[in-house]
């Protein structure tokens, strides 16, 4: 049971209301999350400005996108997030063997992702455990891989994910009607 009620629709500050609106149109399945980061108007602003703005201009590819995020999230065991970006990560062509592989921590021996997936994925896994500790190898190889912005945006994104995996287990937000919950044992 969430710890705050996401915010009605009509109790929205006003000066939110197109973004509410423009978020309920382009992001319908995380309105619990938005609804409830709407109890303070400029952190829900910024937060779902930056995230529309993903949406408009990526230079990373989305299933590579999808991938860090739930690698990030099964390893944070967020039943929100596995529950949300297993079904896009599937919308983006990743199969039921390659998520199955990665939700079992197969991911390294999985003939079922590339080896730049796999290179994404190494830098989730390791940011979410210990960012400071990132291999040069590591990063070596995804400046081969990426260029600079990329680089940039797929480290925000891993980030973001660390942090909104901790938001939504913190404040327990509840699962929209109709997304199903994917994470056996994880906080909900």
């Amino acid at each position: 049971m969430a710890r705050l009620d996401p915010l009605p629709l009509d109790a929205v500050d006003p000066s939110l209301a197109p973004l509410i609106q423009e978020a309920q149109e382009r992001l319908p399945q995380f309105m619990n999350q938005i609804r409830t980061l709407a109890h303070h108007p400029r952190i829900a602003r910024d937060l779902v400005t930056l995230y529309l703005g993903f949406q408009e201009e990526s230079r990373v590819e989305r299933r590579l996108i999808e991938l860090a995020v739930l690698t990030v999230s099964h390893l944070n065991r967020c039943v929100y997030c596995v529950s949300h970006h297993t079904p896009l990560a599937q919308q983006f062509g990743v199969p039921e063997q390659a998520l199955a592989d990665l939700e079992a921590g197969r991911i390294g021996e999985s003939p079922h992702f590339s080896p730049r997936e796999k290179l994404v994925m190494a830098y989730a896994r390791q940011m979410t455990l210990d960012a400071r500790r990132v291999p040069d190898v590591l990063f070596q190889e995804l400046q081969a891989a990426f260029d600079p912005a990329q680089l940039v945006e797929l480290t925000v994104r891993i980030g973001l994910a660390n942090f909104f995996n901790r938001l939504n287990d913190a404040l327990r937000i509840d699962l929209e009607n109709g997304v199903v919950p994917l994470l056996p044992g994880g906080v909900e």
